[in-house]
């Protein structure tokens, strides 16, 4: 514990650094969150995209098939796994 500018304030015992008071918590939560939903959209979307395009390619598949009239002998295309990101 120690006082600067002329208020008590909290260190971290290991670091030294001082701890923040409650409104800068108050704004690193309210950062975080904007951040979480803001991550949240983007997978939201990123997941829409992703299906659009897989059935965009099983079409696809499906009209080169009938082109082809070779439905029993055409390779089908085993979905890859996904890389974690």
């Amino acid at each position: 514990m120690g006082i600067e500018d002329d208020r008590p304030w909290f260190y971290d015992a290991v670091t030294g650094v001082r701890e923040p008071d409650r409104p800068e918590w108050r704004q690193t939560l309210a950062e975080a969150r904007e951040r979480a939903q803001d991550a949240e959209a983007r997978a939201q979307t990123e997941a829409q995209a992703r299906m659009a395009l897989e059935a965009r390619v099983r079409a696809l598949e499906e009209q080169l098939q009938r082109q082809t009239g070779d439905d029993a002998h055409s390779p089908s295309v085993e979905p890859q796994a996904e890389e974690p990101s």
